[in-house]
């Protein structure tokens, strides 16, 4: 055996070869899936609950020429309706869902600083979920490993260049952070991709903060100068507690930690939190107060099949109840599927994962989503008199 150790170029090898593993993946999914394509189709039973009007009214609607006419299949019948069409007609109707204009946006963190917690999956679906129930969301990957920049059909490397991310911006190159913000094919949902070489940021702002903490405030600054043009911004941070994770924690004022049940998983978001802790309150003392919202563990990928993940589970709830959310988000085999076409759950179909896989996972995210929408509201005061009506206040 030889006692030679793995060379540098033996290194590059590998990772040429996974590079073109991974556009080739990529290529399926995309070859299946067009990018421009949009990503869903609603019913008229559920766009009319989505819109919050009755069937006749949107038909009428659509006859006197205030709303488009549907689009129709070679049979003559809707095809059904876009996220697009769902939006024109929530304002038409004045049926939209956002912020008042005296309520702040909300800036949303979704950590943890170990990988394999769901902390992508968590933000990707919660940004779409959020788009489909007709906020304005800015989506923001901060993470250099740019997965959640993949679901949205890019392949960061190839596609996103770095002028393109978060780092003209963290390295003081640009001044105000619109450069970098793109729609995607979700109505309402913008996007500030990311790619690898976003991580040279970390070195840059490890220079920096010897010279000036402050430049750990500089995406809170530019995320301030943005968010106003949304309801809702959701940071997707790297999994480690470096510069860039923690500009994210100055930048965000709510945080959602996501936590799997394995005894491991529950000890190493512990130690986060501990760690967190201790390295707020020192930039605390340099730069100020960082406060929060809201602050809440999520449970992900719990299997319920599991005595041992259900038994922790309650001793989560039992000991740190007021922290947590009180659903989870289950372990699905449908989030695989999805993603070996570059799909979420909200976008994929019969095709992509059998139906009853398909609905089981989307009940347990929406559930999750449908928590984190009401402390959001929670936050704008024009809401709080509707969130009593609906007995949630």
């Amino acid at each position: 055996m030889s006692t030679r150790g793995i060379t540098l170029e033996q290194l590059g090898q590998l990772v040429e070869r996974g590079e073109r593993l991974r556009r080739l993946i990529h290529q399926t999914a995309l070859d299946e899936r067009p990018i421009e394509a949009p990503p869903i189709r609603f019913g008229l039973k559920e766009a009319c609950e989505l819109i919050g009007r009755s069937a006749s009214a949107i038909r009428e609607a659509e006859t006197s020429g205030k709303l488009q006419a549907p689009e129709l299949g070679a049979n003559g019948r809707r095809i059904g309706f876009t996220l697009d069409a769902i939006n024109a007609a929530r304002d038409h109707f004045g049926t939209r869902l956002r912020r008042g204009d005296s309520d702040e946006p909300v800036c949303l963190a979704v950590s943890n600083f170990k990988g394999g917690s769901s902390k992508t999956t968590t933000s990707v679906h919660l940004a779409q979920y959020l788009a489909i129930r007709g906020l304005r969301v800015l989506l923001v990957d901060a993470d250099s490993q740019g997965s959640a920049t993949q679901t949205f059909g890019y392949i960061p490397d190839d596609d996103i260049a770095l002028e393109n991310t978060l780092h003209p911006f963290l390295v003081g190159n640009e001044q105000d952070l619109r450069y970098a913000v793109r729609a995607t094919k979700w109505s309402g949902l913008s996007l500030i991709p990311a790619s690898l070489d976003l991580y040279g940021a970390e070195y840059a702002l490890g220079r920096g903060i010897s010279q000036d903490s402050r430049v750990l405030n500089r995406l809170r600054s530019g995320i301030a100068g943005i968010k106003g043009d949304f309801d809702v911004v959701i940071l997707d941070p790297p999994p480690a507690l470096g510069m860039i994770a923690l500009s994210v924690m100055r930048a965000a004022d709510a945080l959602l930690i996501t936590m799997p049940v394995a005894a491991y998983d529950l000890f190493s978001t512990i130690s986060y939190l501990n760690m967190a802790h201790q390295v707020l309150e020192s930039i605390t003392q340099m730069l100020g107060p960082t406060d929060y919202k809201f602050l809440k563990l999520l449970i992900t990928r719990l299997d319920e099949a599991s005595e041992v993940q259900v038994a922790m589970t309650d001793v989560i709830l039992e000991h740190l109840a007021p922290f947590v959310l009180p659903v989870a988000v289950k372990k699905t085999a449908g989030l695989d599927r999805a993603g070996m076409r570059g799909r979420s759950l909200y976008e994929a179909g019969p095709d992509d994962i059998p139906p009853k896989t398909l609905k089981r996972g989307l009940a347990s995210f929406n559930n999750a989503n449908e928590e984190i929408l009401r402390l959001l509201r929670r936050c704008w005061p024009s809401h709080i008199e509707a969130l009593r009506a609906e007995g949630i206040f």
